[in-house]
């Protein structure tokens, strides 16, 4: 029993640490990478997470950084952008630097934030 509380524990922690961040993610898991991870020079269908603005993305089991963070100005995408996502590809352009686009005609560029496991911030 004890165990069970302290697994029901974890996962609720997980789930709230992860919170608006959440980016690039698969069905039910937040924080991982998606089934179809992206490859150099080669884009996969993916979801951005965009409720908090557009900021930071899980890509491929790595954090990664907009260069040039989105938002309305009050936590939210800007106008045009869908939320809590929106649907497009991610593509790797470097070890270090990956790239979503739509067919909108959106296009974000992150960078690794090397080392980080998590996101830089939660949003309510």
């Amino acid at each position: 029993m004890r165990l069970r509380s302290a697994t029901m524990v974890a996962a609720v922690l997980v789930t709230a640490i992860t919170g608006c961040a959440r980016t690039s993610a698969g069905p039910g898991h937040p924080a991982t990478a998606t089934a179809n991870t992206p490859a150099a020079d080669r884009p996969a269908a993916d979801t951005l997470y965009t409720h908090c603005g557009i900021d930071e993305a899980n890509i491929g089991g790595r954090w990664f950084e907009a260069d040039h963070p989105l938002s309305d100005g009050n936590g939210n995408p800007p106008p045009g952008w869908g939320n809590p996502d929106q649907p497009g590809t991610i593509r790797i352009l470097s070890a270090t630097t990956a790239e979503f686009r739509d067919s909108l005609g959106h296009v974000v560029r992150f960078h690794l934030l090397a080392g980080a496991t998590g996101p830089k911030r939660i949003c309510a």
